[in-house]
């Protein structure tokens, strides 16, 4: 009985100090209020792969619908920042999913319905991304 109760208090603990490495581990995020979140079609988001490149100083942004991300493949320059516009609620994380370990500065958490929210990316490569609430809405982001 002592051993049991040994063995869940170091898994409590363990679970506690890796919940608080990987809440230390996150990165230069800012969430904005909008007063007035951008119109929405009746379509959505696209179904169609879409991607969008960097511009010199301005963020990339990826917009967030409830039918998913667009555009959903992007790239940009190390230390350019990337723009979340959520005009539903959305959990932005990096794959893979449920984990999120491929890229933690992608791990936005949870983001408002007419919320913004900027990350700076510095590290390089190619990583997927997801709404941690609905998976299977997805995208890819270059970092060069």
């Amino acid at each position: 009985m002592k051993l049991l109760v040994a063995i869940i208090v170091l898994v409590v603990i363990g679970g506690g100090v890796g919940l608080y490495l990987n809440a230390k581990d996150t990165n230069d995020t800012e969430v904005v209020e909008t007063a007035n979140p951008a119109p929405r079609t009746s379509a959505g988001a696209s179904s169609q792969p879409t991607t969008a490149a960097a511009s010199t100083g301005q963020p990339v942004e990826v917009r967030y619908t409830a039918s998913g991300f667009s555009p959903n493949s992007v790239t940009l320059k190390s230390g350019d920042k990337l723009k979340i516009i959520a005009e539903a609620p959305v959990e932005f994380a990096s794959d893979p999913h449920p984990v999120h370990t491929d890229n933690k500065e992608l791990n936005a958490s949870q983001v408002g319905a007419g919320q913004n929210v900027m990350i700076t990316l510095t590290k390089k490569g190619t990583f997927g991304f997801h709404n941690h609430l609905k998976s299977a809405q997805k995208g890819t982001i270059t970092v060069e």
